[in-house]
């Protein structure tokens, strides 16, 4: 699978449609939502830093996988990507397709050597380690030896309503 990478500040509002194709066939992360993205732009919270991977399905580009990051600066000379891509944001999970996930996240940490404006450092918070995306970049780091990861976990709780999931 050929996937193609675009790294954009706060996806416009052009993606939509594809945002909403990717979330019907991939779990969700609502911080990663273009709109809410935008909004964290717009009043200033952050300067997100968005990767899209695209595939090419049935002749069309297909929006496959979306993973966001601010940029932080430790030191004058050092900085860092991040995820969350912004203060309250809570989940800094990529959105991956699950046809495409490993495929996607060699693509997007490809993407982020290649760019000179991006660091090279990521520090990834909050990620869901039941997510596919997390087991994706565990496969990938196995694979590669040019990609690094460092891990760690921590416990959180979780409340349950006592009918079970409710929606």
């Amino acid at each position: 699978m050929s996937i193609v990478v675009t790294v954009e500040s706060a996806p416009s509002r052009e993606i939509a449609a594809s945002w909403a194709a990717l979330v019907q066939r991939a779990a969700g992360n609502v911080f990663a939502d273009p709109a809410a993205l935008r909004a964290a732009e717009a009043t200033s919270f952050s300067r997100p830093r968005t990767l899209l991977a695209w595939a090419e399905r049935d002749g069309a580009p297909t929006l496959v996988g979306a993973w966001s990051f601010s940029t932080r600066r430790l030191l004058p000379c050092c900085a860092i990507l991040t995820a969350p891509a912004y203060k309250y944001a809570f989940a800094g999970t990529p959105v991956l397709d699950p046809h495409a996930s490993d495929a996607a996240t060699a693509a997007f940490l490809d993407a982020i050597v290649a760019d000179r404006t991006l660091p090279k450092v990521l520090r990834l918070k909050d990620v869901d380690a039941d997510s596919s995306g997390f087991a994706a970049l565990m496969r990938l780091d196995k694979r590669q030896s040019r990609h690094r990861t460092a891990c760690g976990t921590r416990e959180q709780c979780a409340r349950r309503h006592p009918l079970g999931h409710l929606g």
